[in-house]
């Protein structure tokens, strides 16, 4: 029987960008999610603008593929979900809280006050993998339309009163 979840690890890469708003001179926008492995590249510090926010699990659930189906082929690009907490202090950098590909749970999230999310285009090897997984999990449901009950009940014959 094949696994109910799957999980790959990524790494988040943020920038710092300027808002020229007095009392909020910067955000912190994702730019970036790559496998874990490639995270080497940009290194733990700031490298152009960049920095690696995190590495984290993304983990698919069997009982979501139809949500993951939904960010494949919905209108736009498929999108990885990240969700940052807010820094205490306006001069530190986030930390990176979760990653997901359901675009519900990622709403469910942004609900929250103190938790950013950002969505990232999905790369071509994650965006494999969640294909797959998708293909071997979603099972479409049958429409099964119910019959209607007679409005009389039982031998009386009437309408029930």
């Amino acid at each position: 029987m094949p696994s109910t979840s799957e999980t790959i690890d990524l790494a988040v890469i943020a920038e710092r960008q300027a808002t020229g708003i007095v009392w909020q001179p910067w955000v912190w926008r994702i730019v970036a999610c790559r496998a874990s492995r490639a995270a080497d590249a940009v290194g733990a510090g700031a490298e152009g603008g960049r920095t690696l926010i995190g590495l984290g699990p993304l983990t698919l659930h069997r009982s979501e593929a139809e949500n993951y189906l939904f960010n494949l082929s919905g209108g736009s690009a498929p999108a990885v979900y990240a969700v940052l907490t807010k820094p205490a202090v306006a001069e530190e950098r986030p930390t990176l809280f979760a990653l997901t590909c359901d675009p519900y749970e990622a709403q469910s999230f942004a609900l929250a006050n103190d938790l950013i999310v950002e969505a990232v285009a999905m790369p071509t090897e994650v965006e494999a993998w969640v294909k797959g997984f998708v293909g071997a999990h979603y099972k479409v449901e049958p429409f099964v339309k119910r019959k209607r009950k007679s409005h009389k009940s039982g031998a009386e014959g009437g309408d029930g009163a």
